[in-house]
Protein backbone atom coordinates (compact mmCIF):
# COMPACT_ATOMS: atom_id res chain seq x y z
CA UNK A 1 0.00 0.00 0.00
CA UNK A 2 3.28 2.03 -0.07
CA UNK A 3 2.38 3.74 3.46
CA UNK A 4 5.21 5.61 5.15
CA UNK A 5 6.46 4.75 8.62
CA UNK A 6 5.04 5.63 11.75
CA UNK A 7 7.52 7.09 13.72
CA UNK A 8 5.17 7.80 16.98
CA UNK A 9 3.54 4.29 16.48
CA UNK A 10 6.63 2.54 15.98
CA UNK A 11 8.15 3.72 19.28
CA UNK A 12 5.29 3.29 20.98
CA UNK A 13 4.83 -0.68 19.57
CA UNK A 14 8.70 -0.75 20.56
CA UNK A 15 9.87 -1.23 16.82
CA UNK A 16 13.65 -0.43 18.20
CA UNK A 17 13.08 -3.54 20.26
CA UNK A 18 11.94 -5.78 17.51
CA UNK A 19 12.46 -3.94 14.33
CA UNK A 20 8.78 -4.22 13.28
CA UNK A 21 8.07 -0.89 12.47
CA UNK A 22 4.20 0.63 12.19
CA UNK A 23 3.25 2.22 8.78
CA UNK A 24 0.29 4.73 7.93
CA UNK A 25 -2.51 5.59 11.14
CA UNK A 26 -3.11 4.38 14.22
CA UNK A 27 -5.68 4.33 16.72
CA UNK A 28 -4.84 5.38 20.27
CA UNK A 29 -7.45 3.90 22.87
CA UNK A 30 -6.97 2.66 26.76
CA UNK A 31 -8.27 0.11 28.94
CA UNK A 32 -11.19 0.73 30.95
CA UNK A 33 -14.43 -0.33 32.53
CA UNK A 34 -18.01 -0.84 30.65
CA UNK A 35 -20.94 -2.32 32.91
CA UNK A 36 -18.57 -3.35 35.59
CA UNK A 37 -16.29 -5.11 33.10
CA UNK A 38 -12.67 -4.78 31.54
CA UNK A 39 -13.04 -3.37 28.28
CA UNK A 40 -11.41 -0.54 25.56
CA UNK A 41 -12.71 2.64 25.43
CA UNK A 42 -12.00 5.93 24.07
CA UNK A 43 -10.00 8.96 25.53
CA UNK A 44 -10.40 11.74 27.48
CA UNK A 45 -10.08 15.47 26.91
CA UNK A 46 -7.34 15.11 29.28
CA UNK A 47 -5.61 11.66 27.54
CA UNK A 48 -5.67 13.44 24.40
CA UNK A 49 -3.84 16.83 26.03
CA UNK A 50 -1.26 14.56 27.42
CA UNK A 51 -0.77 12.03 23.94
CA UNK A 52 -0.66 15.39 22.02
CA UNK A 53 1.76 17.24 24.26
CA UNK A 54 4.48 13.76 24.12
CA UNK A 55 4.00 13.91 20.29
CA UNK A 56 5.06 17.45 19.91
CA UNK A 57 7.88 16.79 22.66
CA UNK A 58 9.01 13.57 20.32
CA UNK A 59 8.81 15.58 17.26
CA UNK A 60 10.12 18.64 18.20
CA UNK A 61 6.86 19.85 17.25
CA UNK A 62 6.97 18.75 13.48
CA UNK A 63 3.76 16.94 13.77
CA UNK A 64 0.43 19.28 12.66
CA UNK A 65 -2.24 19.23 14.92
CA UNK A 66 -5.04 18.24 12.97
CA UNK A 67 -7.44 19.85 15.20
CA UNK A 68 -6.07 23.43 15.44
CA UNK A 69 -6.76 26.17 11.87
CA UNK A 70 -3.51 26.30 9.67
Amino acid sequence: MDLGINIIGSLWYGTLEHGHPIVGDIVVLKQGMTDDSPDIVGLEEDDIRKIKQMVADISGGRIRDLDENV
